[in-house]
Parts: structure tokens; C-alpha cells; sequence
């Protein structure tokens, strides 16, 4: 990975261009390193999301460490993609309550692993309800 001062330097000139041809944006943030990249990443208007993907082997994203990560994306007016996979359904409905009332609702959009209709129909409901 490079600096955050060579991020902005060379890399958001380029985002800048491509998101001007765009009508809907999303920053894949893919493992620990590029997250010192976020406030430069926040910062560019016409991103509308950010996807937040740990490193292989690391928890998933519903795991507490990340939330000062995902403080920052709503505070910049972003919307926030978070993959939940590891656990139980009651786990990942836990998960997911826990962020909600963190963030709220509005711009969450969660990614959750394939599960027996039971459980998906446990989770949609949760989530129906706001994961109150």
C-alpha cells in the first residue's frame, strides 16, 4: 500500500474522474491497510458507499473493532456495506442489531452468508423490525 499522502496525491485525482461518469459509486475497502486511506476517501463527494471487507482470517465485519471505521462513513454522508458471516443466525442478527443502533438504519445496506429458510426468515424479520 502506499502513504495517505500518495493516496491523495495519485490515487483520488483518478477516483475523482471516475466517479464523475458514475450514478451510483462504492469504495470495496478490502483488509486492515486501506484503512488509513478512509478520511481521504470519505472526503470525495459523489462517493456514495463504502464496502467494508476485513482481511482473510480476520473477524467479519460485524465485529466491534471496525466501528470506529464505520463511525466516520455515515458522518460523511455515505452509505455503508457490511458482510456478516461468522456465527449463528442469533449472532448475526446480534451483529447487525448492535450496528443499527450504533449508526442507524438509513445507508446500511448487509451482506449475510446463504442460510436454511428458517434462519433467512429469523433474520428477515429481525431486520424487518430494525434489529430492535
Amino acid at each position: 500500500m502506499i502513504s495517505p499522502e500518495m493516496f491523495r496525491e495519485f490515487v483520488i485525482p483518478s477516483f475523482r474522474k471516475q466517479i464523475a461518469g458514475l450514478d451510483y459509486t462504492l469504495f470495496h475497502m478490502d483488509g486492515k491497510e486501506a484503512v488509513r486511506h478512509l478520511e481521504a476517501l470519505m472526503e470525495l463527494e459523489g462517493l456514495d458507499a463504502l464496502q467494508r471487507t476485513p482481511n482473510a482470517g480476520m473477524p467479519d465485519s460485524g465485529w466491534e473493532e471496525w466501528y470506529p471505521i464505520y463511525d466516520k462513513v455515515p458522518d460523511a454522508g455515505k452509505g455503508l456495506w457490511i458482510s456478516i458471516w461468522q456465527g449463528s443466525v442469533d449472532d448475526i442478527i446480534e451483529k447487525s442489531r448492535r450496528i443499527v443502533k450504533r449508526c442507524g438504519s438509513k445507508g446500511i445496506y448487509f451482506h449475510y452468508p446463504d442460510l436454511p429458510n428458517a434462519d433467512a426468515e429469523r433474520l428477515y424479520r429481525a431486520g424487518m423490525n430494525n434489529f430492535r
